[in-house]
Formats: C-alpha cells, structure tokens, sequence
C-alpha cells in the first residue's frame, strides 16, 4: 500500500471518528464473536470511564453491564435483524440512566453481516416526563372523581412511592389545629408497619410542621442523625427513626387559594444515596396543589350542601310558623271590611292595600312551600279529566285586572272547543298564571300577550307568548333555576316560579321551555300528554280579553 493510501485510509478514519464522537449518542460496533471494532467519546464515557484499551477488547469484560442487558439486541442484529431495546444502566460516575438502544447489523461489501452497530441514546428525562404526567393524570382522575379527596390520597401514595420515594406520608390540618396522618405508603412492608407505629405514638415533626406553618417547601438532601436527634421525642423514638434508613427528605404543603390544608413528605432511603432532583420537586408541587384544590372544593362544597340544608330548614319553619298569623290577619281584615261597610266606607278606611299585601305574602309562603316539597320529592298531583280550554280562559280571567292596568292586549286561541287532559286542574291553574303574570309584568305598556291551545296527535300544547323585551340567550338555561331572576334585586319577586312551573309540568310527565330573541319577545311552550278526548267542532278561534275594552 503506499504512503499516499495509508495517509488516506487515516484521514478517513480520523473524519469518521470525529463525526461519531460529535454524535449525542453512545455508539459501538462489535464482530460476530461480541470483539469491540470502534466506539466514540460519549460511549467510553458512560460506560468504561477512564479506560482506554477497549478497540479489540470483549464488550462482556469491558462493559459487562452493558453486554448483558443489551445482548439479546445485539445478537438479534448479529443474525440480520434490527432492533431496540431499553434499559437502566449506571455510569462509572455512579449516575443512573435510561438507554434506548438500537442495534443494526453491520455488512460487507458482499451483504454479509460481518458485525453489528449498537447507538444508545439517554431517555431518562423523557421517561420520567411520561411518568410525571402519568402520576399528575392518576392523581387528577382520583382527587376529582369523589368529594373525600382526602381517601383519594392514599391510593396516589401507593402508586407514587415505586417511582417517587421510598416512603410518603400526607398529613391534613383539623379544624382544632393539629395534624392527623391519612395516608403514608412505604416500598418495604415492614418499614410501613413501622412507619404507622411511628406517627401513632409522636406528633409531626418539626420540619413538617415548619412547612405547614410557612407554607413553603422544605428540602434537606441528607437527614444526618443530628436532625434524627432533633425529630426524635425520646431514645425509643430515635431508634424507630435510624430504623427507617432516611436519606433526603422533600415536604411540600397543601396550598390552595392561601389556605394551607397540610403536607406532604416525601422520604428516600440513605442506603441509595439520592436527593431530590428541581424536576422532581415541581411534579411533587403540582401535585399538591392539585391535591389542594381538591380538598378546598370539597369543602367549599360540604360548606354549600350545609347552608342549604339549614336553608330548606328555615323555610319550612317560615312556611308552616307564618300560616296561622296570617290567617288571623285575613280574618280581622274581613272582620274590619264588614263594619266599614256598615260605616258607609269613610273616607281612609279603605283596605284593598291590606289585601294585596295578604295575597302576595299567602303566595309567596306557599311558593316557599312548594319549592320546599320540589326539592324534597314530595310534590304531589291530582289528576283528574279536565278541559283545557275551559282551564286556559280561566287563567287569563284571573290577570285580566293586571293586564287592565298596562293597558296590554290580552287573548286566548285555540283550535278546537274542548281539549280533555288528565291534570290536577289547580296545578296547572298555577302555571299558567304565572306564566300570564309574568308576561304582562315584562311586556311593555300597549303590548300583546297570547295564550294559545292546540292539540297535536297525542300531545297537547300549551303556548304563552309576547311581544316584549325577550330574554338574552346565556339566561335562557337558568330561567327554570331555583331563585333566578332576569335582574336580580331590580323586581319583587322569590325567584321560585318558573322553577316550580317546572316541577309541576314534570309531575304531569310534560315538558316546559322557551324561546326568546332579544326585541322580538319571549314564547313559554308546554307539551302534556292528552287524554285522548278531542271534540272537534266548529266553535275553534280566538276568546279574547280586550284591555282597552274591559268585560
């Protein structure tokens, strides 16, 4: 060979040597018999620290722990097949890490395989990103799918201790002020049987409660046994502690909104040497916050479910405590109209306003009353055959003084002279009138309101329709809500109406909705099943109520 050749073969041999050892991969090639052909920087690097005879070496006495956990990759290459495999290695530096090697064989000029190529590549961040994520996701599912977060807790620690410590403890702040354990999980099954000893005979530690108080992590990268001293409560307490082997310990609080529910601990053994990692201290953090959160949601609820039990409660007792006082008063008002009748009606005496606040206290006690059995599912109903044309005009009869007064144009139409219904005839009186009084209220001064009775095969439906303001569409879903009003505070009103319009058209097994636009009026619809009983005739059309023209 000449001079020439051989500085060729060398410069090719120092450019592909250069390009290998500038990829962020360890890279070896090895003969059929696992003999070491080439490797690059970060391979000798990972895998043999300092030693420097390893081209013509076994892979097997070089890098043992290699060989083995990739040999099966290899000798599938060796015999003409790529393939990868993962594994966790440690470094002559001590340090751990995730390989995902690929093997791929290595042919001559003829297409024998002549060797194989193995290229590793560190996935230690990438698997322990899939793997926070995966516990973030399970703790998430967990704490949100019940109203005890606090039981959740547990099976989050049982599942996080394989891949974030050897031992987790969750400690919550009680209403008194001290600290109760709910959750505590260990890798070794005697050391949890201890663990639990541990926290049933002593108090939190100091550190623990340090956090609780401050509300800021505490991270200490090797608990020495001075602080075991310091954590210990007497020589019996001490020695329980040097039994759990703890290394460096991570308590992060449960923090919510600026409340501090309690702490989580996170221990790793002082036998395997590892702290925790700034990666490791966020995903601890982001899982006590949601933790948190879910905790505070709980009983933020428990606090909601509490006042509105003790709501209904005192409803009941208005209801039923005010009923008798004002029958006494309806009757004395009665008592009062007859003698001032006898006195000629002096002037000053007169006591309509008397009535009108009696009848608006009477209804609203027995909305409060009924709003009270809709929730309980103690609404009953009575039904019987009735007519609901003959039903319809009576509702409109009841609002015709309202309309009057606004000068509305009032009608009812229908197509047909009797629609039989079984209905509890005053259940469905008490709808439709709150569904005319509430459109003549909203209806502008000359407006129209239309009550409207048809039937249509089986069903028969109920229209009260106006040509008022309408309501906006983000109010439209809430309009049947308990207590909901289209301008809260701005009208007289409990908010129960529709809502309990509602509960009455669903004991009647019908439907209730409406559709509005806002300038262009509002439509409350109803659906009942019929009776079957339709008398067709020729007295169909519009019964109308004339405002202008009072009857």
């Amino acid at each position: 060979m000449s001079s020439g050749t051989s500085r060729n073969n060398r410069v090719r041999q120092e450019v592909v040597t250069s390009v290998i050892d500038a990829l962020p991969a360890a890279v070896a090639e090895v003969d059929a018999d696992f003999t070491v052909r080439l490797v690059n920087r970060l391979f000798r690097d990972w895998f043999v620290g300092a030693r420097r005879k390893l081209v013509g070496s076994s892979l097997t006495q070089v890098a043992p722990a290699l060989a083995d956990a990739f040999r099966r990759a290899i000798e599938s290459a060796l015999g003409g097949t790529p393939s990868v495999h993962e594994a966790r290695l440690a470094s002559p530096d001590g340090r751990s890490r995730d390989l995902r090697a690929t093997c791929v064989p290595r042919q001559d000029a003829q297409g024998e395989v002549i060797g194989a190529v193995l290229s590793a590549v560190d996935v230690t961040e990438e698997k322990r990103r899939l793997a926070s994520e995966r516990i973030l996701a399970h703790a998430t599912e967990e704490l949100f799918a019940t109203l005890q977060p606090e039981r959740a807790l547990q099976s989050i620690a049982d599942s996080a201790v394989a891949y974030l410590a050897d031992w987790i403890s969750v400690e919550l702040v009680r209403d008194d002020g001290g600290c109760e354990q709910i959750a505590v999980a260990h890798r070794d099954p005697d050391r949890l049987l201890l663990a639990g000893q541990i926290r049933r005979c002593y108090p939190p530690h100091a550190a623990m409660r340090r956090a609780i108080k401050s509300g800021t992590p505490v991270v200490n990268d090797q608990v020495g046994d001075e602080e075991l001293r310091a954590r210990s409560g007497d020589p019996v307490h001490l020695e329980l502690l040097r039994r759990m082997d703890i290394g460096a310990s991570l308590i992060v609080p449960l923090r919510a909104h600026d409340n501090v529910f309690g702490a989580i601990e996170l221990v790793r053994s002082r036998s395997s040497a590892r702290t925790f990692a700034a990666g490791e201290l966020a995903l601890v953090e982001e899982l006590a916050r949601r933790a948190a959160l879910a905790i505070d949601n709980a009983r933020l609820f428990e606090l909601t479910r509490r006042a509105v039990v003790a709501r209904e409660q005192l409803l009941a007792i208005v209801c039923h405590d005010l009923r008798d006082p004002l029958g006494v008063i309806k009757a004395r008002t009665e008592l009062l109209k007859q003698r001032i009748q006898k006195l000629g009606q002096p002037e000053g005496l007169n006591l309509d306003a008397i009535d009108r606040a009696i009848n608006r206290m009477d209804g609203l006690i027995g909305a409060l009353a009924d709003a009270a059995r809709l929730r309980a599912g103690r609404l009953t109903i009575d039904p019987q055959l009735c007519d609901l044309v003959e039903l319809a005009r009576e509702a409109a009869l009841g609002v015709t003084d309202l309309a009057v007064r606004k000068d509305i144009h009032l009608s009812v139409a229908v197509d047909t002279e009797r629609v039989m219904a079984m209905i509890d005839a005053e259940r469905v009186l008490q709808v439709l009138a709150n569904l005319l009084g509430n459109a003549i209220k909203f209806t502008q001064t000359g407006g129209q309101v239309e009550l409207r009775v048809t039937q249509v095969k089986n069903e028969i439906n109920i229209a009260v329709v106006d040509n008022g303001p309408g309501i906006a569409r983000d109010d439209l879903a809430r309009i049947f809500d308990r207590y909901w009003q289209v301008e809260p505070g701005q009208r007289r009103s409990s908010g129960l109406g529709l809502y309990i319009a509602r509960g009455i058209v669903d004991a009647h097994r019908g439907r209730i909705w409406a559709e509005s636009h806002i300038g262009h009026g509002t439509a409350f619809r109803i659906a009942l099943p019929a009776s079957g009983d339709r008398l067709d005739g020729d007295a169909s059309g519009e019964w109308s109520l004339n405002a202008n023209t009072p009857t």
